[in-house]
This record gives structure tokens, C-alpha cells and sequence, in this order.
């Protein structure tokens, strides 16, 4: 399963348009050819048929669909921040990864904090779903990963949760050198890639910014 989160004094996209035909459309948008990918969202169509918000108290902000305000090809959508100040979150369900010993797993998705960001992130949690029917905000993960900036705070997340195969606890390893998130308002493409040896390395616009 995976939940895109967004955090509190959440300043970062205030203020997304959603316009139906922006002058500065360059070109209609296609969606892209994702075949051979083990799941990927677009966010076309019925999106709220695939996706479900975060239930609770917490999460007092409510995603929206629609364009960005500039810089867009005309029917491009995503995820959409109104209102600052606010906890989103959304969670969708996909097919379980069944692995390989010799390949590669790999999570990208892109963000654009188009009014800025102060204070707030937009970041990814991987969980497993099996025996879990309510997610909430303290529902054990898997991997965290994304933008997180907050007066000192100015990373992107890296954090694993596993077992320990000696003790049998539950460790949070974060990664101790992560790179900064980029000080514009454009869009930019966030990358995660852990190779079968357990060496990762995180990218932003597929340029390699950290690794381990």
C-alpha cells in the first residue's frame, strides 16, 4: 500500500489553480506508456475509485484533482494541496511485489511546491497492507521517503523499517547525509532506487544526490 502524506503549516501549494485551459499550456498532455512498470498512477479518471483519504481527526485538509497553475500541459493532473495549514493524506492499494534476487526496486514521483514552501513536505509511505483495513497516521511503514523542509529541516526523507533477524525488534534506520530539497517552485522528479545488495541512492530530476 502506499500513502502520499502531506504535513501540517503545510505552506508549499496554497494557492493551486485549477484551470481548464492555462494560457501557458505548451501541449494537450498523453498519459505515459507505462508498461513492464509494477504500478504506476497517473491520476486520470476516477481517481477517488483507486483512493481513499485518510481517515481521522489529523488529517483535516482534503486533496483535490486538477492542473497546476503554470508551466502545464493541458489536461496534465495530480494531487492537489487548497488549503495551508492542513494534514492531508490519501492511500491506494496495489498488487503485492513479488521480488527478484538480481533486480532493482525503484519509486519515483514528482511534487511542486508552486506558491513555495515555508514550512511542510509532501512524502510517500510504503506499507505492507496484509491484516491492515484503517490506515492512520501511526500504522507501522515500511519505507518513508520524500521533501520535508521546517525552519532547520531541509531534506528528503529516507527512513527503512525492518525486523532485526537477531533480536526479532522493529528498527527506524534514517539516513544520516540526506540531500536538500530544491529551493524553487518547479516541478521536480524525486527517486528512490535500493539495489538487491542493499546499497540505495536517491535522485532528484534523475540525477544521483546521495547514496549508501
Amino acid at each position: 500500500l502506499l500513502r502520499v502524506g502531506v504535513t501540517a503549516a503545510l505552506v508549499a501549494a496554497q494557492a493551486f489553480a485549477d484551470e481548464s485551459a492555462p494560457e501557458n499550456a505548451t501541449k494537450p498532455y498523453e498519459p505515459p506508456e507505462v508498461s513492464g512498470v509494477h504500478w504506476a498512477e497517473t491520476f486520470d479518471g476516477d481517481v477517488w475509485s483507486r483512493w481513499r483519504p485518510a481517515p481521522g481527526e489529523k488529517y483535516n485538509g482534503k486533496f483535490s484533482v486538477g492542473g497546476r497553475a503554470k508551466e502545464t500541459l493541458l489536461g496534465d493532473v495530480g494531487l492537489l494541496v487548497p488549503e495551508e495549514a492542513r494534514h492531508y493524506g490519501a492511500s491506494v492499494t496495489f498488487a503485492p511485489l513479488q521480488g527478484a534476487k538480481e533486480a532493482s526496486f525503484v519509486v519515483q514521483y514528482e511534487v511542486r511546491f508552486q506558491e513555495g514552501l515555508s514550512c511542510g513536505g509532501a512524502y510517500l509511505k510504503l506499507f505492507d497492507s496484509e491484516g491492515i483495513d484503517e490506515f492512520k497516521d501511526d500504522t507501522p511503514y515500511v519505507i518513508m521517503f520524500g521533501p520535508d523542509r521546517c525552519g532547520a529541516t531541509d531534506k528528503v526523507h529516507f527512513i527503512l523499517r525492518h525486523r532485526n533477524p537477531k533480536t526479532g525488534v522493529v528498527e527506524e534506520k534514517h539516513f544520516k547525509e540526506p540531500p536538500a530539497t530544491p529551493g524553487d517552485q518547479l516541478s521536480h522528479l524525486y527517486g528512490l532506487v535500493i539495489e538487491p545488495d542493499n546499497s540505495f541512492a536517491i535522485l532528484i530530476d534523475g540525477e544521483k544526490k546521495a547514496s549508501g
